[in-house]
C-alpha cells in the first residue's frame, strides 16, 4: 500500500502522521473525498504547510494550543508555526508543538478514545487533502469508513466510491461519536487513493491504513504537558515563585497532588525582588 503520511513532529497539542518518502505532508490537503465536514469535530482539525512549498497535510488538535477553521478562506481560527516535532518510534504518529498557546472557547480539543477500533465499526475520517475534483480544497471534508480489521497498531479501513483518503489527508483524524462528543480513535496514514484527483486512473482501490492512538493517551498527555513549565525534566509542570523577600523558589509538580508540598530555593539570593515576570 503506497504511503502518503507526513513528517511533522512537535509537543504541545497537534497530532499528525509522520512523513514518509513521498512527503505525506506534502500534497495539498483535502481530506477524504467526501462531503464538507461539520464543526463538531472539524474545528479541532488543522492544515499543516511545509515550508514555502505547496506541500501540506492534516493534523488533529489534542491539547488546547491552536484553533482552526473548516474553511480556510474565512476569518477566524489561528495560524501558527510548528516549533518542535516529537515522533513515536513504534508507529506513524508525531506530536507537533506550536509557537503559542491559543485558547478559544469555541474549539474543543479531541478527546483520545479509550477503546480501540473494532471490526465493522464505522469511523469518520477528516482531512484537507485533495478530492476527486479539487487539487487544493479550501474546505475540510469528511467521509465514513468501515473498519475492516485491527492488527497491532494498524487500523485497516474499507473505503467506497464516496469515501477515499487522498494526498494531503495524512495526519487527519478518524473519530467516533461517544456520548454526543467526537473522540480520536486513529490517525490517517496511507491510502490507495482510488478516484482521487491526480491518482492513477487504473487504481480503483479506496481502502486506507490508519494508526491507533487509543493506547497513546498517556504519551500524548505527557508530551503536551512537557511544554508547560516543566523545569525538572520529568514531564510534569512545575511552579516557580518569587517570595516577598526576593528569593526564587521552585515547587516541583507531583503526579498525584498536582504540586509537591516541598519547595527548593534557587540561586540568586534576594536579587529576584526586582523581577516583574519569570519565563
Amino acid at each position: 500500500m503506497p504511503s502518503f503520511s507526513v513528517r511533522t513532529v512537535g509537543t504541545a497539542g497537534l497530532l499528525a502522521a509522520a512523513l514518509a518518502a513521498s512527503l505525506v505532508t506534502a500534497g495539498p490537503a483535502g481530506a477524504v473525498a467526501g462531503a464538507p465536514a461539520a464543526d463538531s469535530a472539524g474545528k479541532a482539525v488543522a492544515r499543516l504547510h511545509i515550508g514555502d512549498t505547496q506541500r501540506a497535510c492534516t493534523g488533529a488538535l489534542v491539547a488546547p494550543v491552536t484553533v482552526g477553521r473548516t474553511d480556510v478562506t474565512q476569518p477566524g481560527g489561528s495560524v501558527q508555526e510548528a516549533v518542535e516535532l516529537v515522533p513515536r518510534t513504534d508507529r506513524d504518529v508525531v506530536m507537533v508543538k506550536l509557537a503559542r498557546r491559543v485558547q478559544d472557547p469555541s474549539v474543543e480539543p479531541l478527546r483520545i478514545a479509550s477503546e480501540p477500533a473494532a471490526a465493522s465499526e464505522q469511523l469518520t475520517a477528516l482531512g484537507f487533502g485533495r478530492t476527486k475534483t479539487e487539487w487544493v480544497p479550501d474546505k475540510l471534508h469528511s467521509a465514513t469508513f468501515t473498519v475492516g480489521s485491527v492488527a497491532g497498531s494498524t487500523v485497516n479501513l474499507n473505503g467506497s466510491r464516496d469515501a477515499v483518503l487522498c494526498q494531503g489527508d495524512a495526519g487527519g483524524p478518524a473519530v467516533r461519536m461517544n456520548a454526543g462528543a467526537p473522540e480520536l480513535v486513529a490517525i490517517n496514514s496511507a491510502s490507495w487513493r482510488g478516484g482521487c484527483l491526480g491518482a492513477d486512473a487504473a487504481e480503483t482501490r479506496t481502502g486506507a491504513r490508519d494508526v491507533r492512538v487509543d493506547d497513546l493517551g498517556g504519551w500524548i498527555r505527557q508530551t503536551a504537558f512537557r511544554a508547560q513549565d516543566d523545569l525538572t525534566g520529568d514531564g510534569i509542570a512545575d511552579l516557580a515563585s518569587v517570595w516577598y523577600d526576593g528569593t526564587l523558589h521552585l515547587y516541583p509538580g507531583d503526579k498525584a497532588k498536582g504540586l509537591a508540598g516541598t519547595q527548593t530555593q534557587l540561586l540568586g539570593g534576594t536579587t529576584w525582588k526586582a523581577a516583574l515576570q519569570l519565563a
